[in-house]
């Protein structure tokens, strides 16, 4: 028998069915991941919308004046659901709202099976940054013409419920299973669906993806730690313009107050004087590149530079964007690791755990849930991926990573340690990227995290205050 989904979106003077009327009613059909029709209407709440309301959604009184009732397309929009799968971004809100607005009217109430394409996107797609509708359209290209409008807003969660599908039947079977398992706390017949997605992949297996590797019963992807060759020749660091020139070969733009910047930095690291150095760099000047390049020339696994920065966003360019750029150009490149401490990585040993233990509560669930697809994506293990606002929820407080000497060296998760594999990235980079809490800290611990080197560069040196060390 086909399946047809009915993604549904409705706009509305409000939040209250009971005091609130709809505006607008947008649906589009979906069979075998293709909109086979669309059917969409403004409605007339016969009650004034307000000026928040009509800023966001662009539904004016005057538009919606010469609008039919909910009575008059009622039928036409029970009819339409009968026989059909209820699909809404958040579906407590258009599933209650419209079968009071039914109810209102004299009509039955819906009885059909409801997904909720918010809590998909939370399991499936666990490291983006936003969930709402508008965010995940902008974030996935998806086509989003119209937001806040019912008909746009469905069309584009009949796309994102597509793409969460595709994104379903790419994950590891084994993976997908254990997601079944927890998925009874989703709302309505949301794991239903996720259910059918695993029993269509049951009957049409596919091999495991080369990049994953199933430990324990867990899908993980595969980690290496790539090891520091050094290169069999003299490095001459790039002292004048013609020198800097002729390693930039137009890669990258010279820039004067840069240039003096990285002669600076170098002569001080290099004529062994024992004073600290204090610059206060322009803003445009590149100060990322302009420390960066000289510590190039210094830095060695055995003596790393270290970087020590005032944000995640900072650390983010320097691995995503500087040091990219400057490896485009040097023969040796960098070897670059973020560090943080260990409660900001996953324990897989103790995530396992939770995995064996009766699900608590559907927040904790939905977690398991996201975390399971994460694994899947993730070689670091740093909740930072997860883009969490906080992890003071229990299952990060169970989860968190306690220090590789509390780890069970005879369990088979051991070898798939993050934590032990940050330390093997570590011993082979000459580049170790931190943050300025971590170091305000570092005196305080009882074994050091951070090795001894003569190469320390704090940049935003003037945020280093007091609050660097309540960060951690």
């Amino acid at each position: 028998m086909k399946t047809t989904y009915a993604i549904v979106d409705i706009e509305t003077t409000g939040t209250d069915p009971k005091s609130d009327r709809i505006i607008q009613f947008g649906c589009v059909l979906v069979e075998n991941n293709k909109i086979v029709s669309r059917f969409a209407t403004d409605i007339n709440p016969m009650q004034p919308i307000s000026k928040q309301i009509q800023n966001l959604t662009h539904i004016s009184n005057k538009r919606v004046k010469k609008a039919p009732l909910f009575e008059d397309v009622a039928p036409t929009i029970y009819n339409l659901l009968e026989n059909t799968i209820f699909v809404a971004h958040n579906i407590h809100f258009d599933y209650h709202f419209l079968n009071h607005e039914l109810e209102r009217c004299g009509m039955p109430s819906l009885t059909i099976p409801g997904i909720d394409t918010v809590e998909l996107a939370q399991i499936f797609l666990p490291t983006e940054v936003s969930f709402r509708l508008g965010d995940l359209a902008e974030n996935l290209g998806l086509e989003h013409d119209a937001p806040h409008q019912a008909d746009s807003d469905a069309e584009v969660t009949a796309a994102l419920l597509v793409y969460i599908e595709a994104t379903m039947k790419k994950l590891p079977l084994v993976t997908m299973e254990k997601i079944a398992q927890l998925s009874i706390v989703t709302s309505m017949q949301t794991s239903e669906y996720i259910q059918s997605v695993v029993q269509e992949m049951r009957e049409n297996p596919r091999p495991l993806a080369p990049e994953l590797e199933i430990v324990d019963g867990m899908a993980l992807r595969k980690k290496e730690v790539k090891l520091f060759l050094e290169q069999q020749f003299e490095k001459t660091y790039p002292m004048t313009k013609k020198e800097k020139l002729a390693l930039y070969e137009d890669k990258l733009m010279y820039r004067k107050e840069q240039s003096k910047l990285m002669n600076i930095i170098y002569r001080h690291f290099t004529t062994g004087e024992q004073k600290d150095l204090l610059v206060e760099a322009s803003t445009g000047m590149g100060k990322t590149i302009g420390y960066l390049l000289p510590a190039h020339f210094l830095a060695t696994p055995e003596k790393p530079v270290i970087i020590s920065t005032v944000s995640i966003l900072l650390q983010q360019q320097l691995i995503k964007q500087d040091i990219p750029l400057l490896n485009s150009i040097l023969e040796q490149p960098i070897q670059a690791t973020v560090v943080k401490s260990k409660n900001h990585y996953i324990d897989l040993q103790r995530f396992k755990a939770t995995l064996n233990m009766p699900v608590q509560q559907k927040q904790y669930a939905l977690y398991q849930m996201g975390i399971l697809v994460w694994l899947t994506q993730t070689v670091t293990g740093d909740f930072d991926e997860l883009n969490l606002v906080r992890l003071n929820h229990l299952l990060f407080k169970e989860i968190s990573h306690r220090g590789v000497e509390n780890l069970a060296k005879s369990q088979p998760l051991y070898k798939e340690d993050f934590l032990r594999h940050l330390y093997a990235q570590m011993s082979q980079s000459n580049v170790l990227i931190i943050n300025h809490a971590l170091l305000a800290q570092e005196t305080q611990r009882q074994q050091q995290l951070i090795p001894a080197s003569p190469y320390l560069i704090i940049d935003e040196a003037h945020s280093f205050d007091r609050e660097s060390f309540d960060k951690l």
